[in-house]
């Protein structure tokens, strides 16, 4: 494959018999001034290394370039400005940092997908919030959009809405939009006060659990869904399941609302016969409850 360029021009007049009438009309491309030239051209941009083929000028092979990346802030303000400063700059590199990707994921691969697939281009942020939880943070942010497909079509602003972060190893990261269920709205929408008399009939529900008192989980649920759902028909579904232990990870309640969720980390184990060897389980899984005047019931469905 020919090589193109001025190096390229250098390495074919290496190679070619040069009669003077050549020299006479082409003299400034004869292989002593390529040389030449090379060696001003390399000394100006502070070449000192070269590898030489003949008389021809080839350039020791382009050693790969590594991203100057910025270390990523601890602090959630910090991760979060210097996300939205990069989607403004369209720095792919500093927005991969913060894109919980899946695992084997490679920056090169998310840049590629970046600049050929995304579909807005970020042209002003307004970060007016930033409010954490533990491993938990929320990041209120208005933004102003275009279209990448549509070129023609106005910017438009977005209204302001909270994106869910979360802190791994000492790094915070955007929760991604499939495991956004996972994770509690932003505590500025939240009724606080509602969670805690949630939580405690939450945690009341999972202690019945664990001591197989089924009568009083059947209490704990909702009174338009025990009209469907007899007592023994409720008990009968844990026969073969035993509950060893729970964890609490939040409780949500909208504030406005009658409705709450509650998220929990479980162990359990399967007590059907042929199933006994298997070791415990240990899922997480979200509830839904009700309130119906003051208390707090069990959504069965």
């Amino acid at each position: 494959m020919l090589t193109t360029g001025w190096f390229g021009e250098c390495k074919l007049l290496s190679e070619m018999t040069i009669s003077p009438s050549m020299r006479a009309e082409d003299n400034m491309r004869s292989p002593r001034w390529c040389w030449l030239r090379f060696r001003k051209r390399a000394w100006l941009g502070g070449v000192w290394a070269l590898a030489l083929t003949g008389l021809g000028c080839a350039p020791k092979p382009a050693q790969p370039v590594i991203s100057q990346v910025p270390t990523p802030p601890k602090t959630l303000q910090g991760s979060a400005e210097q996300l939205w400063t990069a989607e403004l700059e369209e720095d792919c590199a500093v927005v991969f940092l913060f894109e919980d990707v899946p695992p084997g994921a490679t920056e090169a691969e998310f840049c590629e997908w970046y600049r050929a697939e995304r579909p807005f281009r970020i042209q002003s942020f307004d970060i007016s919030r930033v409010l954490t939880e533990g491993e938990i943070g929320w990041v209120e942010v208005s933004t102003e959009t275009s279209l990448l497909k549509y070129p023609e079509m106005a910017p438009r602003k977005t209204p302001t809405r909270w994106q869910k972060w979360r802190r791994a190893d000492g790094r915070w990261r955007v929760v991604p939009k499939r495991e956004s269920d996972a994770y509690p709205a932003s505590p500025a929408t939240r009724d606080a006060e509602a969670e805690a008399r949630l939580e405690a009939y939450a945690r009341e529900g999972w202690d019945a659990r664990t001591a197989n008192d089924w009568g009083h989980l059947y209490e704990l649920s909702d009174p338009e869904d025990r009209v469907e759902v007899s007592a023994e028909d409720f008990s009968s579904a844990y026969d073969q399941i035993e509950f060893l232990s729970y964890e609490l990870l939040w409780v949500e309640v909208l504030q406005g609302t009658g409705v709450g969720k509650v998220r929990a980390r479980i162990e359990h184990r399967l007590l059907d016969p042929n199933l006994t060897k298997l070791p415990p389980s240990t899922p997480t899984i979200s509830e839904t409850w009700v309130k119906r005047g003051e208390q707090w019931y069990l959504d069965l469905k």
